[in-house]
Protein backbone atom coordinates (compact mmCIF):
# COMPACT_ATOMS: atom_id res chain seq x y z
CA UNK A 1 0.00 0.00 0.00
CA UNK A 2 1.38 3.57 -0.57
CA UNK A 3 0.29 5.02 2.27
CA UNK A 4 2.21 1.82 5.24
CA UNK A 5 4.18 3.53 7.08
CA UNK A 6 2.89 7.16 6.96
CA UNK A 7 1.66 8.55 9.95
CA UNK A 8 0.96 12.29 8.89
CA UNK A 9 -1.34 13.23 5.98
CA UNK A 10 -1.75 16.94 5.40
CA UNK A 11 -4.06 18.83 3.37
CA UNK A 12 -4.37 22.62 1.35
CA UNK A 13 -7.25 23.51 2.02
CA UNK A 14 -8.57 25.84 -0.94
CA UNK A 15 -9.42 23.37 -3.50
CA UNK A 16 -8.50 20.19 -1.80
CA UNK A 17 -10.93 20.46 1.66
CA UNK A 18 -13.30 23.66 0.65
CA UNK A 19 -14.24 24.50 -3.05
CA UNK A 20 -13.81 28.45 -2.63
CA UNK A 21 -12.29 28.81 -6.22
CA UNK A 22 -15.90 30.71 -7.28
CA UNK A 23 -15.82 32.49 -3.96
CA UNK A 24 -12.20 33.88 -4.04
CA UNK A 25 -13.23 35.22 -7.61
CA UNK A 26 -16.43 36.88 -6.74
CA UNK A 27 -14.17 38.63 -3.56
CA UNK A 28 -11.60 39.58 -5.69
CA UNK A 29 -13.86 41.22 -8.61
CA UNK A 30 -15.58 42.85 -6.34
CA UNK A 31 -12.72 44.17 -4.43
CA UNK A 32 -11.62 45.63 -7.32
CA UNK A 33 -14.70 46.59 -8.76
CA UNK A 34 -13.56 50.38 -8.87
CA UNK A 35 -10.24 50.51 -10.00
CA UNK A 36 -9.38 49.86 -13.47
CA UNK A 37 -7.09 46.52 -13.31
CA UNK A 38 -6.15 43.90 -15.98
CA UNK A 39 -6.22 40.07 -14.53
CA UNK A 40 -7.24 36.42 -14.85
CA UNK A 41 -8.27 35.07 -11.72
CA UNK A 42 -6.74 31.48 -12.80
CA UNK A 43 -3.06 33.56 -12.64
CA UNK A 44 -4.14 34.41 -9.04
CA UNK A 45 -5.25 30.75 -7.72
CA UNK A 46 -3.32 29.33 -4.83
CA UNK A 47 -1.36 33.04 -3.53
CA UNK A 48 -2.58 34.34 -0.54
CA UNK A 49 -4.51 37.47 -0.88
CA UNK A 50 -1.16 40.32 -0.87
CA UNK A 51 0.86 38.57 -3.17
CA UNK A 52 -2.10 37.98 -5.62
CA UNK A 53 -2.83 41.82 -5.17
CA UNK A 54 1.56 42.49 -5.57
CA UNK A 55 0.47 40.12 -8.62
CA UNK A 56 -2.02 42.37 -10.48
CA UNK A 57 -0.18 45.65 -9.60
CA UNK A 58 2.84 44.28 -10.78
CA UNK A 59 1.15 42.86 -14.20
CA UNK A 60 -0.72 46.52 -14.87
CA UNK A 61 2.75 48.06 -14.75
CA UNK A 62 1.41 50.12 -10.86
CA UNK A 63 3.66 50.89 -7.78
CA UNK A 64 2.62 48.89 -4.99
CA UNK A 65 0.49 51.49 -2.93
CA UNK A 66 -0.17 51.20 0.99
CA UNK A 67 -4.16 50.22 0.18
CA UNK A 68 -2.27 46.71 -0.52
CA UNK A 69 -2.94 46.23 3.18
CA UNK A 70 -6.59 47.68 2.96
CA UNK A 71 -7.72 45.98 -0.08
CA UNK A 72 -6.75 42.80 1.43
CA UNK A 73 -8.54 43.27 4.16
CA UNK A 74 -11.72 44.22 2.24
CA UNK A 75 -11.14 41.46 -0.29
CA UNK A 76 -11.00 38.67 3.17
CA UNK A 77 -13.76 40.32 4.53
CA UNK A 78 -16.26 40.44 0.98
CA UNK A 79 -14.85 36.51 0.85
CA UNK A 80 -16.34 35.40 4.11
CA UNK A 81 -19.79 37.08 4.04
CA UNK A 82 -19.80 34.83 1.30
CA UNK A 83 -18.63 31.76 2.04
CA UNK A 84 -21.67 32.35 4.76
CA UNK A 85 -23.68 31.21 2.28
CA UNK A 86 -21.99 29.58 -0.78
CA UNK A 87 -18.87 27.63 0.75
CA UNK A 88 -19.36 23.99 -0.10
CA UNK A 89 -16.67 20.84 0.49
CA UNK A 90 -14.99 19.53 -2.41
CA UNK A 91 -17.19 16.58 -3.35
CA UNK A 92 -16.51 13.09 -1.38
CA UNK A 93 -13.95 15.12 0.86
CA UNK A 94 -15.97 14.36 3.89
CA UNK A 95 -16.23 10.32 3.05
CA UNK A 96 -12.27 10.72 2.44
CA UNK A 97 -12.04 12.16 5.65
CA UNK A 98 -13.73 9.70 7.38
CA UNK A 99 -11.77 7.56 6.20
CA UNK A 100 -8.24 9.21 6.33
CA UNK A 101 -8.81 10.17 10.19
CA UNK A 102 -9.07 6.12 11.15
CA UNK A 103 -5.40 5.89 9.59
CA UNK A 104 -3.43 8.98 10.18
CA UNK A 105 -2.72 11.82 12.18
CA UNK A 106 -4.46 15.39 10.08
CA UNK A 107 -2.80 18.50 9.48
CA UNK A 108 -4.07 21.24 7.10
CA UNK A 109 -1.11 23.95 5.12
CA UNK A 110 -2.97 26.49 3.43
CA UNK A 111 -1.52 29.92 1.89
CA UNK A 112 -5.17 30.77 3.16
CA UNK A 113 -6.27 33.13 5.91
CA UNK A 114 -6.56 31.45 8.93
CA UNK A 115 -10.09 33.36 9.45
CA UNK A 116 -11.68 31.52 6.51
CA UNK A 117 -10.25 27.94 7.39
CA UNK A 118 -11.56 27.68 10.54
CA UNK A 119 -14.54 29.24 9.61
CA UNK A 120 -15.08 26.87 6.92
CA UNK A 121 -13.81 23.57 9.12
CA UNK A 122 -15.69 25.00 12.17
CA UNK A 123 -18.69 25.25 9.43
CA UNK A 124 -18.09 21.26 8.51
CA UNK A 125 -18.03 20.36 11.69
CA UNK A 126 -13.89 19.23 10.83
CA UNK A 127 -11.67 21.55 13.10
CA UNK A 128 -11.20 18.87 15.67
CA UNK A 129 -10.22 16.43 13.49
CA UNK A 130 -6.85 18.36 12.74
CA UNK A 131 -3.71 18.28 14.90
CA UNK A 132 -2.40 21.14 13.33
CA UNK A 133 -3.64 24.13 10.70
CA UNK A 134 -0.65 26.61 9.63
CA UNK A 135 -2.07 29.41 7.33
CA UNK A 136 -0.46 32.80 5.92
CA UNK A 137 0.01 33.79 8.77
CA UNK A 138 2.20 31.45 10.89
CA UNK A 139 5.32 31.14 7.93
CA UNK A 140 7.75 34.01 6.61
CA UNK A 141 7.47 32.67 3.15
CA UNK A 142 4.05 30.82 1.66
CA UNK A 143 4.02 27.87 -0.78
CA UNK A 144 5.13 26.46 -2.50
CA UNK A 145 7.79 27.35 -0.11
CA UNK A 146 8.33 24.26 2.26
CA UNK A 147 7.88 26.19 5.17
CA UNK A 148 4.24 25.46 5.84
CA UNK A 149 5.11 21.34 5.45
CA UNK A 150 8.03 21.66 7.62
CA UNK A 151 6.24 23.35 10.54
CA UNK A 152 3.69 20.91 9.84
CA UNK A 153 5.99 18.06 10.87
CA UNK A 154 7.42 19.72 13.42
Amino acid sequence: MLFKNKKLLIFDYDGTIANTASIHKEAFAKTLDNIDLQYKYKDLAGLNTEEALKKIFETNQLKLADSITNLSAQKRKIALKIMRTDLKLMPDFDSFIQFAKQYFILSVVSSGSRESINFGLKKFKLHSLFVNIITNEDVKFAKPSPEGFLLSLE
